[in-house]
């Protein structure tokens, strides 16, 4: 398959359905302000897919239950298309088959894709870059446990990671598709990852580590990404915030939400200085009802989508009002 723009692998740093990160530091802000509070806010979301209100006024009301996710048992990334309204592609995490699922906001599988030559050694996080033509979907193979227990004195991965680069499938048939991966390398030795991110303007791929105590690393690879690699991490910045389990950038490139077992955070961001947007003061989104490791923007780049592990899974909308 002819690829218009390069592609990095990441591979997920957790092969758990329950991570021991849950009880090891997580910061509980938002546990504690939803203390108040009791369950979502409701079920009755019949909207066919992202209502992001595309305005800068407003604020985040309190997570809606759109549905149970069957047959995708340890869901880990989500992403929202663009070129298809309503629809999501998330993975599974490692052990699972090398495969992608296109969901509604039922939710419902409607497609699953098969990676062919890809494995899913620790899949983590996923997200994509629009251009012309099929947008590009990056699938992260980039989980590190070991190293992020032994604080990167060991490995799985002796510190390189993967992309898996594949031209956005069509999410209404099942199908396998060939894709590119690339090698990543860490500057300064291995480390754990969940989170990704993708600049939509520059294509520019984002990794955020996943730490117990401490700070979490962003390191950046720049575009253009070319296969196979080793491409080569460079550090850009550090955040104040445990165990960050999924990250994804709003397409206007000026939002950028974090998420944890506990806690949401959504930083106003400016790409050419990201150190300094992440000493800003974050909005925080009401995470209650949801234990979960994936997070997204609707298309729209103001409602968030938030899909936890499990068979059955519950898919959580954060609207923007």
């Amino acid at each position: 398959m002819a690829l218009l723009a390069p592609w990095i692998a990441v591979v997920g740093c957790d092969g758990t359905s329950m991570d021991p990160d849950a009880a090891a530091g997580v910061d509980t802000t938002i546990e504690e302000a939803d203390a108040a509070g009791a369950g979502d806010a409701g079920t009755g979301v019949t909207d066919a897919g992202p209502s992001d209100a595309g305005s800068a006024g407003g604020a985040y009301a309190a997570p809606m239950t759109l549905g149970e996710l069957t047959g995708v048992p340890e869901t880990s990334g989500i992403v929202a298309s663009r070129d298809h309204p309503g629809v999501f592609w998330i993975h599974n995490d490692s052990g699972n088959p090398a495969e992608i699922f296109a969901i509604d906001t039922s939710p419902r599988v409607l497609a699953t894709i098969s990676l062919a030559g890809a494995t899913n050694e620790d899949w983590e996080d996923i997200t994509l870059v629009p251009r012309e033509g099929p947008d590009l979907i990056y699938v992260g193979d980039h989980g590190d446990n070991l190293a992020r227990e032994t604080m990167g004195a060991s490995s799985y991965r002796d510190g390189t990671v993967r992309l898996y680069r594949l031209e956005e499938p069509d999410p209404s048939a099942d199908a396998s598709v060939s894709v590119e991966a690339i090698a990543l390398t860490y500057p300064d030795g291995p480390h754990d990852c969940e989170a990704l991110f993708a600049d939509p303007e520059s294509g520019d791929v984002y990794l955020v580590t996943k730490v117990d105590a401490g700070s979490a690393e962003i390191y950046v690879a720049r575009a253009p990404l070319v296969a196979p690699g080793p491409l080569a991490l460079t550090h850009v910045a550090s955040l104040d915030m445990l165990s960050v389990t999924a990250a994804d950038l709003s397409g206007d490139r000026t939002r950028l939400v974090l998420r944890n077992y506990s806690q949401i955070r959504v930083y106003a961001m400016d790409l050419t200085d990201v150190p300094g947007s992440l000493t800003g003061t974050p909005t925080r989104p009401s995470a209650r009802g949801s234990f979960a490791e994936a997070i997204a923007f609707g298309a729209g780049g103001y409602d968030l989508y938030t899909l936890a592990e499990g068979d059955p899974s519950t898919l959580l909308h954060i609207p923007w009002e």
